[in-house]
């Protein structure tokens, strides 16, 4: 598996967003955000089904993440500024978003704020805003109590990270292995694969072996609960499409299906296997399925111009 070379784009404030670039560089341009304690690199695994589809997949790491400078957000919308920045130095009109786990509430952000260039939203393994108590009284409960206290304790939790990152630096091997035997993200029969076990390391690189890991982490957890918008405003000309394992033991279908009812033009796609799996297996469907929408979207603006 390839390496593919990071980049920096310096914001308006001076902070940098740290990208990499996947795909046909001449394609359907789509911004893809990673999951929670991930990375850029997680969209190596489109690569291949990107060339083929002719995307182009631009994908940054958040905030404190990777060498993305850390920032301090009081909602996920205020995020969205960065990405309209990144498009703009990428001179990037029109473009889709696609979120991968934890990533879909920044897709979804950047589908309601950025409604006149982001007209195709992609959530893939999604979940819903933790203010809102059905969503996470659905997690399990050590999920649901370790984000409860990164939200509501964040002195706490930066003392308890701290302590974690020192042993990761310390062990990064170590720490990495224990974190994937600990897991309950991936299914156990991804792990063995080469491609997987690569993007893992690197996401374990990005986070947990970088100064700025802990903030990035307590700001992300933060913003999970206060999203700043209601999808119930969602933009009507916006079209959202949820990807979802009918056995994903982050969020099950139900609560995706509560989410996506108030949002005018959705629709959702119920998948076997567990938390993203489509993402690992089948992203030609998803990029396939992606431009054939963005594409008729782009039409269809024109002839309603």
């Amino acid at each position: 598996m390839q390496k593919i070379r990071t980049r920096l784009c310096r914001l308006r404030d001076k902070r940098l967003v740290e990208y990499t670039e996947f795909g046909d560089p001449n394609g359907m341009p789509v911004m893809f955000f990673h999951g929670f304690m991930g990375s850029c690199q997680q969209a190596l695994l489109a690569h291949a089904n990107a060339i083929d589809e002719g995307v182009r997949i631009i994908a940054p790491n958040r905030p404190g993440i990777g060498r993305s400078s850390p920032a301090d957000f009081r909602t996920m919308t205020d995020y969205t500024d960065d990405i309209r920045q990144l498009a703009d130095s990428l001179r990037i009109g029109r473009f889709a978003v696609m979120g991968a786990s934890a990533g879909g509430c920044f897709a979804l952000a950047c589908g309601h704020e950025l409604r006149k260039r982001v007209r195709l939203v992609g959530v893939v393994g999604g979940i819903g805003p933790l203010n809102i108590m059905h969503n996470l009284q659905q997690m399990t409960l050590f999920r649901r109590t370790f984000l409860r206290g990164c939200h509501g304790y964040p002195t706490i939790a930066r003392y308890v990270f701290a302590a974690f990152f020192f042993f990761c630096k310390r062990w990064p091997r170590l720490s990495y292995n224990w974190l994937i035997r600990n897991s309950s993200v991936i299914d156990a029969d991804m792990m063995s694969r080469k491609d997987i076990s690569l993007v893992l390391w690197r996401d374990h690189q990005s986070v947990f072996l970088q100064r700025n890991g802990i903030e990035g982490l307590l700001l992300e957890t933060r913003l999970y609960f206060n999203w700043g918008f209601d999808l119930k405003n969602f933009p009507e000309k916006t079209h959202v499409i949820f990807w979802h394992g009918k056995d994903d033991p982050i969020l099950p279908w139900s609560a995706i299906r509560k989410m996506a009812e108030p949002i005018p033009h959705s629709e959702g796609i119920l998948y076997s296997g567990g938390h993203l799996t489509f993402l690992m297996n089948r992203t030609d469907d998803v990029l396939k399925r992606m431009k054939q929408d963005f594409i008729s979207g782009i039409a269809h603006g024109a002839r309603s111009a």
